[in-house]
């Protein structure tokens, strides 16, 4: 996926917090107030960017239709322990992701936790 410029981040980053606590997409110029811009075009411009990169969608012609997509992040998941010398519950509920930065999209890769002696 390619990566935003510092203004995207920004915009993309809002759009995400707005929605959590709101529970529905922003506005064309509650984005334009909140980075601080006097005219749409350059929130329109993001946007548009944006949605080139895969960051958000929308439907055209729809107000308050913004959705932000979900970005994976680069890693292997941590699915769970393994016992040395001793049982432990092999799999848990929590997840949690390994960053290695070398290995990208690799659904077919999991990683355990050792423990034990």
């Amino acid at each position: 996926m390619e990566s935003l410029t510092p203004a995207q981040q920004e915009l993309y980053d809002w759009i995400r917090e707005f929605i959590n606590q709101n529970y529905y997409s922003p506005s064309i110029r509650e984005m334009m107030r909140a980075m601080g811009l006097r005219s749409p075009a350059p929130v329109q411009a993001r946007l548009e960017r944006l949605r080139d990169k895969g960051y958000v969608t929308w439907i055209d012609g729809k107000v308050r239709t913004i959705k932000p997509l979900q970005v994976k992040k680069p890693g292997i998941v941590i699915k769970g322990s393994i016992a040395a010398g001793g049982l432990v519950e092999p799999f848990a509920d929590e997840q949690t992701t390994l960053e290695l930065p070398y290995i990208y999209d690799s659904d077919s890769y999991y990683a355990l936790r050792i423990q034990g002696v």
